[in-house]
């Protein structure tokens, strides 16, 4: 468990947003860096650690639920990502490297499998969503990288799923 990933947490956001980039070195994953004149990964990156979500298939999964619901300007958001990341190399192998490697840990189906028993915890997250005092903006602004996060969960009434609620047994999850 990673230490944001506690609702009280202590941590800045910036703080989260570090343990959160060291998890991604720590599975092996790149970190990807903004294009000039962009904020969309460290951004995402931001989403993470205030819903209180790792970087697996299965957290992407419940974050979307999260940001459909517990953020503004979600449809820009996407559209913009799109438009400065699908023109850029580097985005671009690294999507195309992660599906690959998603289909030859897991298979279609098991990831097919993985979709559908997660789609009770993302439906959890949007009813947290929901119940929020306000949405996250998908653009985070630099002043909120230096407050706790116990604090703006609290400011925005995000109430992150709790550990039991997010995993799944992965013993049922075998490689096809």
């Amino acid at each position: 468990m990673l230490a944001y990933q506690h609702q009280d947490c202590d941590l800045t956001l910036a703080e989260g947003l570090e343990v959160y980039w060291n998890h991604l070195q720590d599975v092996g994953k790149k970190q990807l860096v903004d294009n000039e004149n962009s904020t969309a990964i460290m951004d995402h990156d931001c989403t993470h650690v205030i819903f209180g979500l790792d970087s697996s298939v299965e957290q992407e999964i419940i974050l979307d639920g999260w940001t459909k619901r517990g953020t503004s300007g979600y449809l820009k958001y996407m559209l913009d990502f799109v438009r400065l990341y699908l023109k850029n190399p580097e985005i671009r192998e690294a999507i195309r490297e992660n599906r690959k490697n998603l289909i030859k840990e897991l298979g279609v189906s098991n990831l097919l499998r993985l979709a559908i028993t997660t789609w009770p915890k993302s439906k959890e997250a949007r009813k947290r969503a929901k119940k929020m005092k306000k949405k996250w903006g998908l653009r985070c602004p630099q002043e909120l990288l230096n407050k706790k996060i116990y604090d703006l969960r609290n400011e925005y009434g995000i109430v992150i799923l709790k550990p039991e609620e997010i995993t799944h047994e992965k013993c049922s999850l075998s490689p096809s």
